[in-house]
């Protein structure tokens, strides 16, 4: 009886998955836009600055329709600067943003930090994305809790437009989250 309660619970084990969490192809310099698909870019404003530690941080959303969840890195690896540009291509769709994650350097090591990005009034920033489309996302402000996110200057469409050539982020539409 022992053995069968053992196998069962093991099958049981081996069986039950959580979801998967995709990650957002990023951008090369060299990209276009696929058929079908989309491309979010946009700045985003570190809390950490120097503390990070050159650790990643991520953003994590989920597809309103599908409730598939994608992940995709805000600041990369090795980096310290507070304001870094991100672009991904993403299936066009309406998403919401779930949690903003990363790490701390402490003097053991790292810190692991997990926040739920809601807003004041109700569960979760939302945007849309169009099939076929450039879509700037703005300037996200994570350097305080909670975030914020503002329209794009003129000065963040050069940066993009000299990082990725092969978009014309003159056509590129603006969506806040809201």
């Amino acid at each position: 009886m022992k053995y069968k309660l053992l196998l069962l619970l093991l099958l049981m084990a081996f069986s039950i998955k959580a979801q998967k969490i995709s990650r957002l192809d990023k951008v090369s310099s060299n990209d276009t836009i696929a058929p079908g698909r989309a491309i979010i870019c946009g700045s985003f404003i570190q809390r950490l600055g120097f503390k990070s530690g050159g650790f990643a941080q991520e953003i994590y959303i989920a597809d309103t329709a599908t409730k598939q969840i994608y992940a995709f890195r805000v600041k990369p690896i090795f980096k310290s600067e507070k304001d870094n540009l991100f672009a991904y291509h993403i299936k066009p769709g309406t998403y919401a943003i779930l949690k903003y994650q990363y790490l701390q350097s402490t003097w053991y090591g790292s810190k692991d930090f997990h926040e739920p990005i809601v807003k004041s009034n109700g569960p979760y920033y939302i945007f849309t994305v169009p099939e076929n489309s450039l879509v700037n996302l703005g300037i996200w402000h994570f350097e305080k809790q909670p975030g914020s996110f503002e329209d794009s200057s003129q000065e963040l469409t050069d940066k993009l437009a000299l990082e990725f050539k092969n978009l014309n982020m003159s056509n590129a539409v603006v969506v806040l989250p809201r």
